[in-house]
């Protein structure tokens, strides 16, 4: 950053080079819309060129440009709510599974695995905004409550409440889901 702030544009493929995998996980798992992920990652690497001079190198990288990611999604989730509809917006059947173990034994054990993850998805995907950007931004980024609490600008005791109730919604969301 401190490259890109005294104008070496090259700064900025390293940047990419380096987040562009973790943002685009991240948008994907926040939107759940294939078709939006690379433009949203795009526009979040526009931003971070665009406001490079005020980024505070004394400060960690990774909580600002997931707070910038985190912006540029719950602006699409916005806007879809208010022009398409959020029932329209969100379509299960073009996702892809992401599947962690390949190495199942049978079809039938794929097939599960891969429903049970669809079910996960959708029951982080219904909780509210806050608890489900925690979520995904302890679980799946491997952030820390202290970078948590920076890109949703709470405290570290906040972090911890809303993962505590989103445990708590998943498992009676999940537990009422036949095995």
């Amino acid at each position: 950053m401190i490259e890109l702030q005294n104008g070496h544009t090259r700064a900025l493929d390293i940047l990419i080079d380096r987040w562009e995998m973790r943002i685009r996980s991240f948008v994907y798992r926040y939107t759940q819309d294939v078709s939006w992920t690379d433009e949203l990652v795009q526009e979040t690497f526009v931003k971070i060129y665009q406001n490079a001079s005020k980024f505070d190198t004394s400060r960690k990288f990774s909580p600002w440009i997931f707070t910038i990611a985190t912006n540029i999604c719950r602006n699409l989730h916005r806007w879809k709510k208010r022009r398409v509809g959020l029932d329209q917006s969100i379509d299960d059947s073009d996702l892809p599974l992401n599947i962690e173990d390949t190495s199942a034994a049978t079809p039938f054990v794929d097939a599960q695995k891969a429903e049970q993850e669809q079910q996960v998805r959708k029951a982080i995907m219904s909780l509210s905004e806050h608890y489900q950007t925690a979520v995904i931004l302890h679980y799946y980024q491997g952030m820390s409550y202290e970078d948590i609490a920076e890109v949703l600008k709470c405290s570290v005791r906040g972090v911890e409440t809303r993962l505590y109730r989103a445990r708590k919604t998943l498992k009676q969301k999940l537990s009422a889901i036949p095995v």
